[in-house]
């Protein structure tokens, strides 16, 4: 997928793709190849559910390969990761998703629990439970990604991390694409 109009850190990642060495560990080894495939499948997925809406997708649940497939989807995509906090509940977890600007949900059933049956700020199609049969159908039939339209700088936005809101109502801290190559 490697194109001039990537910015360095979907280049980095692309560079992997055909490397058969380890990558990530959750429950087995997943190589860089494997892990560059799954970014992109998920980079297809959510090119294909962008709207006029900022691209921003609530990622809601523990360290795993799917979150870190997210991400790299993200990084391919354009798109904005906004990792939620799972100590939040109900109308609160619901408040944060319209205070980033969230249109889209990717969770585990537990953290389905945790909006406690809340109308989601956007239609409920666009809320995956990664558990599901379903949400790998979506990923299989998803399109091939292709590089983002929109200019990405090394200032461009790439996650909000909510914090835990010990003095308060959480607040997002921001990570541009830069930072992250920075600490790369």
């Amino acid at each position: 997928m490697t194109d001039d109009r990537m910015d360095r850190l979907a280049q980095m990642l692309e560079q992997h793709a055909e490397d058969d060495r380890p990558a990530l560990w959750d429950q087995r080894w997943y190589s860089w190849r494997e892990y560059v495939q799954a970014c992109r499948r998920r980079a297809g997925l959510l090119q294909s559910l962008r709207n006029d809406q900022p691209f921003h997708l609530a990622v809601l649940m523990d360290n795993c390969a799917e979150y870190v497939f997210l991400l790299g989807g993200a990084v391919l995509s354009g798109a904005v990761v906004v990792g939620m906090n799972s100590t939040r509940r109900g109308e609160h977890l619901v408040q944060d998703l319209k205070t980033a600007d969230c249109s889209m949900l990717f969770t585990s059933r537990q953290g389905m629990e945790l909006f406690q049956g809340q109308p989601l700020p956007f239609d409920s199609s666009r809320a995956f439970c990664t558990e599901e049969a379903d949400y790998e159908r979506r990923l299989e039939s998803a399109p091939a990604p292709v590089p983002p339209t929109d200019k990405l700088e090394e200032s461009s936005l790439l996650l909000l991390i909510f914090t835990s809101g010990t003095s308060g109502n959480p607040k997002a801290v921001r990570m541009s694409r830069g930072r992250i190559l920075f600490l790369s």
